[in-house]
C-alpha cells in the first residue's frame, strides 16, 4: 500500500439536504400548532415588551431593559416586523428558530450516523419537545 493512500484525509460526506430540508418543514408545521397555546404572561411579557420597544425605535439599555441580551431583542424586532407587532410573531420566530436548530443537528448527526438512525435522533427530539409532555413550565422534558 502506498503512504500516500494511507495519508490521504477522507473526503467529508455530502449533506443529506433532502432530510434536512424535511426536517425543518416536519419541524416547523409540527411545532406551529402549538405557537398560540400556553401563553406565559410574564416570561412572554418580557419577551415581548423590548422587542416592541426596539420596533419602535426605542434605543434598547437606554429607553428598555432586556434581561435575555440584545441579540434576542433585535431578532425579535425584525420578526416583528416581518410578521406583524403581536405575541404570536415572537411564537412563530421561535417555532422557525427551532426549525433551522433541528436542521443543522440533522445535518450534523449524517455525518456520523446513517440515515435510518438520523431519522430515529429526529424523531425523538420531536417527543421529547417540552410542549408534548404536559408540564407547561417546561422544567420536564418526558414524552408521558
Amino acid at each position: 500500500m502506498r503512504i500516500t493512500a494511507i495519508l490521504k484525509a477522507p473526503s467529508p460526506p455530502d449533506i443529506d439536504w433532502l432530510l434536512v430540508a424535511g426536517a425543518f418543514l416536519s419541524t416547523f408545521f409540527l411545532f406551529l400548532p402549538f405557537a398560540s397555546l400556553d401563553i406565559d404572561p410574564h416570561h412572554d411579557g418580557i419577551m415581548l415588551k423590548p422587542a416592541l420597544d426596539v420596533q419602535a425605535g426605542q434605543q434598547l439599555f437606554r429607553d428598555s431593559f432586556c434581561q435575555y441580551g440584545a441579540l434576542t431583542t433585535y431578532l425579535q424586532a425584525f420578526f416583528l416586523s416581518l410578521l406583524g407587532p403581536h405575541l404570536l410573531s415572537l411564537r412563530i420566530a421561535t417555532v422557525f428558530a427551532y426549525s433551522v436548530t433541528i436542521a443543522f443537528f440533522v445535518a450534523s448527526w449524517r455525518f456520523f450516523l446513517p440515515r435510518s438512525l438520523a431519522i430515529c435522533a429526529l424523531a425523538i427530539w420531536w417527543v421529547f419537545a417540552p410542549f408534548f409532555s404536559g408540564d407547561v413550565s417546561g422544567d420536564v422534558m418526558v414524552p408521558f
